[in-house]
């Protein structure tokens, strides 16, 4: 019955009212709620922190699960993510989900896992919503967890976050701040042109290490204290590593594309005999083509509305051949240097062997 039930995605009131009437006619063996029969846990109290509801579940379930289909493993090293989810926007009021999320490094296709959740009505009002998570974590270093008859090591490997989460994580700038870029202590150039923050200093800045992050040799970066910097043997720059999600595809190679679409002045927009062949050529790709695509190609006439999925295959993929002859042979052989370097940076076989001819490349295009 209980498969039944999830098969019509039967709804509780419903399911509920069916057992009731079976009851009735002397069917006693079976549960009286569709929570039971369903088997639907209970979600432990709310308590209310950083503006939000909030529901810590932790780890111990988590690395039990994990030990249990892995007995072979000597060391849990987690990764962890955090990030804000828009779950309901009603007008002027909305609600986002704040989970706390680990998986594990060294297993392939790992299970993810929640660690905590928190909701709330906009963006988190303080860090409070980690400090259950990491003293936890700091325990697990400490003492390791316990399984069987063996402790097993535990590391916080990663902390991986889009741009704005990791700030917020990290209490520190924006990267839209004249002090936001995470590696280096360039002081940012405003382009009023572009109304943009940009860091031109490439050759020799000066990097960002675990050791200053924590003594704030640079304070314009920081803007408050973050929870993170009590983790033992955490190194609060490495281990918070670029997602190039906003930062390429969205940040980028959007940037590209907009200026040759859309640059009102300027030699760098295309010509509008060029921008229709473009779009021919995206519309004509081979059928096989696509089948290495996430989603099929649109006209850049949709431009505005592209999603991280499409920038990516056009940097990676399509933009090569869409492209050429179509922009001048700086420009093409500039974009050709991001694409080549991003291509290259994420294959992790490629990486291994091309890492400096990708770094260089990507000197080459800044």
């Amino acid at each position: 019955m209980q498969q039944w039930a999830l098969q019509f995605n039967c709804t509780h009131t419903s399911i509920d009212s069916l057992l009731k009437m079976l009851h009735e006619r002397g069917n006693h063996d079976l549960p009286k709620t569709a929570r039971t029969l369903l088997g639907t846990k209970t979600v432990g109290q709310l308590r209310d922190i950083s503006g939000g509801q909030y529901h810590y579940i932790g780890f111990e379930s988590a690395c039990n699960n994990l030990l249990t289909a892995n007995p072979w493993l000597e060391k849990i090293r987690l990764v962890m993510n955090i990030d804000g989810l828009l779950i309901s926007n009603s007008g002027s009021l909305s609600t986002y989900l704040w989970p706390i999320l680990c998986k594990a490094f060294d297993i392939p296709n790992p299970d993810v896992f929640p660690v905590a959740l928190c909701v709330t009505a906009a963006k988190p009002k303080d860090l409070s919503f980690l400090d259950e998570t990491l003293n936890e974590i700091k325990r697990l270093l400490i003492n390791g967890f316990k399984f069987s008859s063996r402790t097993v090591p535990v590391e916080l490997f990663q902390v991986v976050c889009d741009a704005p989460a990791k700030a917020m994580c990290k209490g520190a700038k924006s990267f839209s701040g004249y002090y936001g870029c995470d590696k280096c202590e360039t002081r940012g150039t405003y382009l009023h042109r572009y109304q943009k923050i940009t860091f031109p200093e490439i050759k020799n800045p000066i990097l960002r290490t675990n050791e200053s992050f924590r003594t704030k040799t640079n304070p314009e970066h920081h803007i408050a204290t973050t929870p993170f910097i009590d983790i033992p043997n955490f190194d609060m720059i490495n281990a918070f590593p670029i997602y190039y999600m906003h930062q390429v595809l969205l940040g980028v190679q959007r940037r590209l594309l907009n200026i040759w679409v859309n640059e009102k002045k300027g030699l760098g927009r295309l010509h509008t005999n060029s921008f229709n062949v473009i779009n021919d050529r995206l519309s004509k790709l081979p059928n096989q083509a696509r089948k290495e695509l996430a989603c099929k190609p649109r006209s850049l006439k949709h431009l505005p509305h592209f999603k991280a999925t499409e920038f990516r295959s056009f940097l990676l993929y399509t933009g090569k051949v869409v492209l050429k002859n179509m922009l001048s042979t700086d420009q093409y052989t500039h974009f050709l240097c991001l694409s080549i370097a991003i291509t290259i940076l994420s294959n992790t076989n490629m990486a291994k062997d091309y890492r400096q001819y990708a770094h260089e490349l990507l000197l080459y295009f800044a």
